[in-house]
């Protein structure tokens, strides 16, 4: 899959959150459906804004995640805690990358591409996003994190869903956030308990009927 090229150059947008809503109308055809990828940055009604953290960058996904996020997909120790548990071939992992840019052009939030500040090597994504999976739960935000398996154990996931969490408490102004676990992942647990989320209850997935424990916090 080739993500979405720019259709002439662009003006870059990156930073604080009101420059990643000012409008961008580098790209011809209607603004409302236009989605373009410059070197990382997506342009449209809503650019993606970049986070930095003490050791890593949340930022706009590019075409070289692909691969790594596709390794990432296929490995069964990280499949076993998403959806049905079943590792993701390479179009699927595609195909979700371009869900989450659509996301980030319809809601103007959504789940960041991690790497590491010291190196660049992407690690996974990590930021917010609309449960759809879930339909008991909604209306809700999402903080959700994935990494790869070489990257657990660093403290990652839960610094990258602070800043997640930040974004969403502070300049987004959401009042609550939910995280959605299943009950055996015991590090993702630890990290939603980090990030002061409070356990409340357990749904099960429709599609696998699954249960999944629902974790809350307020702003």
């Amino acid at each position: 899959m080739k993500l979405r090229a720019p259709l002439r150059a662009a003006t870059r947008v990156e930073g604080p959150v009101e420059a990643a809503r000012a409008r961008v109308f580098s790209c011809p055809g209607p603004v409302a459906r236009a989605f373009c990828l410059d070197l990382g940055v997506y342009l449209t009604m809503v650019t993606v804004p970049t986070l930095r953290t003490e050791r890593l960058v949340l930022r706009p996904w590019r075409q070289d995640d692909l691969a790594p996020f596709a390794t990432l997909n296929a490995d069964p120790d990280v499949a076993c805690w998403i959806g049905d548990g079943a590792p993701l071939a390479r179009a699927d992992s595609d195909a979700l990358v371009e869900r989450i840019t659509e996301h980030w052009r319809e809601r103007g939030f959504g789940l960041w591409a991690v790497e590491e500040q010291a190196g660049g090597a992407f690690v996974g994504f990590a930021g917010l996003a609309v449960p759809w999976f879930l339909p008991a739960v909604l209306p809700a935000v999402e903080v959700g994190w994935r990494l790869a398996r070489g990257s657990w154990g660093n403290g990652y996931a839960t610094e990258a869903g602070a800043a997640a969490l930040a974004h969403g408490f502070q300049e987004l102004g959401l009042a609550e956030v939910i995280a959605t676990i299943f009950p055996e992942n015991l590090r993702s647990i630890r990290v939603a308990q980090k990030l002061g989320l409070t356990y409340t209850g357990t749904r099960s997935l429709p599609a696998t009927r699954r249960p999944i424990a629902i974790y809350r916090r307020t702003a």
